[in-house]
């Protein structure tokens, strides 16, 4: 029992990485700057593609999403497979805490004077939709909320 006034030692590789401080650089995404059909299938248009900074992992044959904290920072990095498979329909690294994570919160946090309304999504896609559907990728007012599970 530590000491009145002490916490007990915590192990680091437990501590989720946003707690502990630990964010991808992006220069990572560069290994994934490429387009694939998929992304104009869901009608995606170029400007959006841009501002969500989506991606194709040719090795895994998945659209990558970044994941990104309020601040902008790239916590991780989703991958949605392009075909179907029998199991889950996005990859997520085992480990990654994704509770209080918000897709497209950094895209409202900086512009938030013009925000006048928030929409929540239940996925990244289906905000990326909302952007095309309002035909206003300049107005970010979409969100999605992560960590449901």
């Amino acid at each position: 029992i530590p000491a009145k006034g002490y916490r007990p030692l915590i192990k680091l590789e437990k501590i989720p990485r946003q707690i502990n401080s630990f964010f991808l650089p992006d220069s990572i995404l560069d290994q994934y700057s490429y387009d694939h059909p998929y992304m104009f299938k869901r009608h995606l248009t170029e400007d959006i593609i841009d501002l969500f900074d989506l991606g194709f992992d040719k090795q895994t044959n998945s659209i990558t999403i970044p994941m990104r904290d309020h601040k902008g920072r790239l916590v991780f990095i989703k991958k949605r497979p392009v075909t179907r498979t029998k199991f889950h329909k996005y990859h997520i690294d085992e480990g990654i805490d994704k509770r209080g994570l918000v897709f497209g919160l950094d895209i409202i946090a900086q512009n938030i004077g013009r925000v006048k309304m928030i929409y929540l999504c239940e996925g990244e896609f289906d905000v990326m939709s909302c952007y095309v559907a309002k035909n206003m990728p300049g107005v970010c007012r979409e969100i999605a909320y992560l960590g449901i599970r």
